[in-house]
């Protein structure tokens, strides 16, 4: 029984990161933007939020300094996206670069090390200390952890109740429409990229603040390209994103409680494969499933190039 409290502890686990990244990144969508740069996003809000928490001795110091500047990193990306009207997958691949590399350069070039950098400033844990009984499928998670439910609720209704929810799904599906009803559409992409960065920050934040309680070089390893097909898969419905997130959390604990347990039998380079895998089995489903759902995003930025 101890196992099966194991095992929906790493769910949990797993599943923060991709699901504060992907609740995030459902607003871009909407509002008819590809932000195919979470992984990068991510990156840079681990690193600040580290970096933080390191200078100010405070984590939630660190978080907050990490959603500022990935909502800065956001709005250079709207620019460039929106007002140059560059392709918005090409730039957020840029941006993944730029998470990757950047993160590196300054981890060397700040705190002069390539390996980890650690900080006795975490995110609070109201559970810890217990291996054993129900209460260990709590046991070190952190605060972030547990404010995931308000954040799915408060985006279902954003989303789905708001004027401003009404007006990025609007400019997403209708910019001419919105345009025409007095919408200033590239605005409410503006915001919905900057509440796509805060959110990725905090995602980025839970893996190192939150989790390890370090930074390391590419830490991510993949969560944000995760998060991304989550929200395809999800059909950019917030109750669907959480399910889809909820989802490939099992797979990576699946990965790594297989690891450990050594229960199918299988090669340790195929285990560690299996997110990955039913990510792209997600990816094909969507695709085959849902064939407009691809498109629909990719479709409305291009009509307001026109």
């Amino acid at each position: 029984m101890n196992e099966v409290y194991t095992f929906v502890n790493s769910v949990l686990l797993g599943t923060t990161p991709i699901l504060w990244a992907a609740l995030g990144c459902l607003f871009a969508h909407r509002a008819g933007i590809y932000q195919l740069g979470l992984e990068g996003l991510m990156l840079i809000g681990a690193f600040a939020s580290i970096g933080g928490a390191v200078a100010f001795g405070s984590a939630w110091t660190g978080i907050l300094l990490a959603m500022a500047v990935c909502v800065l990193v956001s709005v250079v990306f709207w620019f460039v996206v929106v007002i140059l009207k560059a392709n918005a997958i090409i730039a957020g691949l840029g941006l993944v670069g730029i998470g990757v590399g950047g993160t590196s350069f300054l981890q060397g070039a700040i705190f002069h090390t390539s390996g980890a950098v650690s900080a006795r400033a975490i995110v609070g844990t109201p559970v810890s200390g217990t291996a054993t009984g129900p209460l260990s499928v709590l046991s070190s998670l952190s605060l972030l952890v547990y404010l995931l439910p308000v954040a799915a609720f408060v985006v279902w209704v954003v989303a789905r109740r708001t004027n401003f929810g009404l007006r990025v799904s609007a400019s997403g599906q209708y910019p001419f429409a919105a345009k025409a009803a007095g919408v200033r559409v590239r605005l409410v992409q503006l915001g919905a990229l900057c509440i796509t960065g805060a959110m990725c920050a905090v995602g980025g934040s839970q893996l190192s603040v939150g989790s390890l309680h370090a930074f390391s070089y590419d830490m991510t390893s993949g969560v944000g390209y995760v998060a991304f097909t989550a929200v395809l898969f999800g059909r950019e419905a917030p109750w669907g994103v959480v399910l889809a997130s909820f989802i490939f959390g099992i797979a990576t604990a699946l990965g790594i409680f297989s690891q450990i347990h050594a229960i199918f039998g299988l090669p340790l380079e195929f285990i560690q494969m299996m997110p990955y895998i039913v990510t792209v089995l997600a990816l094909w489903f969507a695709g085959w499933r849902w064939p407009q759902a691809g498109s629909a995003a990719e479709g409305a930025f291009a009509e307001l190039r026109g």
